[in-house]
């Protein structure tokens, strides 16, 4: 075994052949109903991508390089999706857009489209000012679900590529990532790349060349080794969603032979599609400020409405700190030096409650949220957060509750500390959930001004050391069935701009 630094924290990954398809996992740190589990649905053994035969796409493929071309297929397509009478129509997606270490993405090359697996329609937009309307009806039409991995992703780059294409509206309405279903249907919890889950589930090996995937889309003539590059890409995307129905159709058929089973997996042309998107963005371990200036610059996004504005979900640790709410009690400079000289930092702050401690093993969680697209009221938002919070700590086994104090206890145990701000029905700040902390930080204080009673973590109470990432997928999966949202990961680098702006406005306070 050999031990990775993930950025939550660490967890153990089985070496496997190079090349090979690895799925991260930490069992020896779950409680034993889980490994046991675990080892019910243990998956087949992921193939070595090296040994797989190639899928190379065979059909037709129909090049458009200028803006009546662009809108006469889409045309034709729209009218191809109004005529059937299906009512999902799935389409594999994806974009080629020109790349350099230097100046990072260029604008968006080539869109690719396939409907069908005879034929691959490849869009070269890279010269053109606006897409056209039947290109922007077609990708929003109800009917339509474009289909891929990470597909998510490419929308919110066309959208940033060309100001009037609708991108958090389809993103919303009109994407079905693979990655995602695969893991409903099949009950996983990786995190799949094209090439990885095409080796997988169909045990065939895609074509990342990277001199190809890096190649210079935005010049033509494109080459017919781009063009089958490109085509390829669209029509496994496509492939792996029809196989992946196929796979949910024959789980369905066995559950229904048991009366005492349900499913929640979603039959051909219902897919169940989540209106409410919320991005994921992982911090690592930041300072206390770091973090606020990144809520403060999510929650202006907000504010200000901008036009890809999407709810976030920031999930992080934080170095050593004491933090205090609105309601402070009045802690002197005196009792600040102390708690500074433990190691700590101490901040005053703008959320409920009173002090608490947050630090390493504590998986700290900033919803950013408009509930005006959830439920408008704060008490509504602060009771979700608790049960999503039970939940989590239901399924590591632990019996967590609510009490007429703030928070999650087990028994007169405080787990997760919560504690919210709102302004426009806008959140920030949110909770603290101790997995392995190191609980002697809160010797020192009362812990949200509640005498008499203490603290725990997820490590105590199932006397096994359980960390941040061992945490963080059930926290993720908990999150999104209380909130009714799907949760996309944030871009890498947009994630990683964001995390430069905040590092850099801390320095400015």
């Amino acid at each position: 075994m050999t031990t990775r630094a993930g950025r939550l924290g660490k967890e153990e990954v089985p070496e496997g052949p190079e090349g090979s398809v690895g799925l991260r996992r930490s069992p020896r740190n779950l409680p034993q109903h889980l490994k046991e589990k675990l080892e019910q649905r243990k998956p087949e053994r992921e193939p070595d991508i090296k040994t797989l035969p190639p899928i190379v796409f065979e059909g037709r493929i129909r090049f458009a390089d200028d803006f009546f071309d662009c809108a006469q297929i889409c045309d034709d397509l729209l009218q191809e999706v109004r005529r059937s009478e299906k009512e999902i129509i799935p389409i594999g997606f994806d974009l080629e857009w020109p790349f350099n270490f230097q100046t990072g993405s260029g604008k968006t090359a080539l869109v690719q489209i396939c409907l069908e697996n005879s034929a691959c329609y490849l869009l070269y937009v890279y010269s053109l000012k606006k897409l056209p309307a039947a290109f922007v009806e077609l990708l929003h039409h109800p009917k339509v679900k474009l289909v891929g991995v990470n597909v998510k992703n490419d929308v919110w780059k066309l959208g940033r590529d060309f100001k009037e294409f609708p991108a958090q509206k389809v993103v919303e309405n009109n994407c079905l990532d693979c990655g995602t279903y695969a893991n409903q249907v099949l009950k996983r919890s990786c995190r799949w790349s094209l090439e990885k889950l095409t080796a997988y589930l169909l045990k065939k090996k895609i074509n990342k060349d990277p001199e190809v995937r890096m190649s210079r889309w935005h010049i033509q003539p494109l080459s017919d080794v781009q063009k089958s590059y490109a085509a390829t890409d669209a029509y496994v995307s496509l492939l792996l969603y029809t196989t992946i129905q196929e796979k949910a159709v024959a789980i369905e058929k066995e559950n229904q032979n048991d009366e005492n089973s349900t499913s929640n997996l979603t039959l051909p042309n219902v897919v169940k599609m989540r209106s409410r998107v919320v991005k994921v963005l992982l911090g690592g371990r930041l300072p206390y400020g770091v973090g606020l200036q990144l809520q403060k610059a999510l929650s202006e996004h907000h504010h200000k409405r901008l036009s890809e504005t999407a709810n976030t979900l920031v999930l992080l640790e934080h170095e050593p700190v004491y933090t205090v709410g609105i309601r402070n009690k009045g802690y002197t400079e005196e009792d600040e030096r102390k708690l500074r000289n433990l190691g700590a930092e101490f901040w005053k702050t703008n959320r409920g409650g009173l002090i608490t401690f947050h630090g390493p093993g504590q998986l700290v969680a900033y919803p950013v949220l408009d509930l005006k697209q959830f439920h408008t009221s704060v008490r509504w938002y602060v009771h979700e957060v608790e049960r999503m919070v039970i939940r989590v700590c239901a399924e590591l086994g632990i019996k967590a509750k609510t009490s007429p104090d703030t928070g999650v206890w087990v028994g007169d145990r405080k787990i997760c500390a919560i504690g919210v701000h709102g302004s426009r029905y806008v959140t920030t700040h949110g909770l603290a959930l101790n997995c392995n902390t190191d609980l002697k930080w809160f010797d020192h204080i009362v812990p949200c001004g509640i005498e008499g009673k203490g603290v725990t973590s997820i490590s105590k109470e199932l006397d096994m050391d359980v960390t941040v990432a061992d945490v963080l997928p059930i926290f993720r999966n908990a999150f999104s069935d209380q909130f009714e949202c799907e949760l996309i990961d944030y871009p890498l680098g947009e994630a990683s701009q964001l995390l430069r702006n905040a590092r850099r406005s801390m320095l400015q306070v």
